[in-house]
């Protein structure tokens, strides 16, 4: 009996996440007098989340990795915003352009920490629901 309840419960959190209604939006945003666009994902039938976790993607920018696992975060009860640190008119095709994006801002130290640093305050201003104290 207590290995059934330890083979179902998984199966049961499982079921639980699945039917969670997770929901995913661009968000807009300015750091510096730049233009930016990031993702925010969030389960629309909580009521609070359990906070909001900030997701930098890697030197290929902004993909559909990062969307994802926004929306992974957010079936666990997070509100998750994939922040964006090229700026919104940057989208790199080619190892060459990823490496002129990532290798600027690590040459600009103070610019890359403005960029990561600056979207802190914006999950609070999207239209992502409260989260718990």
């Amino acid at each position: 009996m207590i290995r059934t309840a330890f083979i179902t419960l998984p199966f049961l959190a499982a079921a639980g996440l699945a039917s969670a209604e997770i929901t995913g939006e661009y968000h807009r945003y300015s750091v510096g007098g730049v233009e930016f666009e990031g993702y925010v994902a969030r389960n629309s039938d909580l009521e609070t989340t359990k906070g909001t976790v900030l997701i930098v993607h890697d030197w290929d920018g902004m993909t559909a990795y990062e969307e994802r696992r926004a929306e992974m975060l957010a079936a666990a009860g997070y509100t998750a915003f994939a922040i964006d640190v090229y700026g919104a008119d940057e989208n790199p095709q080619s190892i060459d352009e990823n490496r002129a994006l990532s290798g600027a801002l690590y040459q600009d130290r103070a610019l890359f920490r403005q960029r990561l640093m600056g979207p802190s305050q914006r999950p609070r201003r999207s239209p992502a629901r409260p989260t718990t104290s």
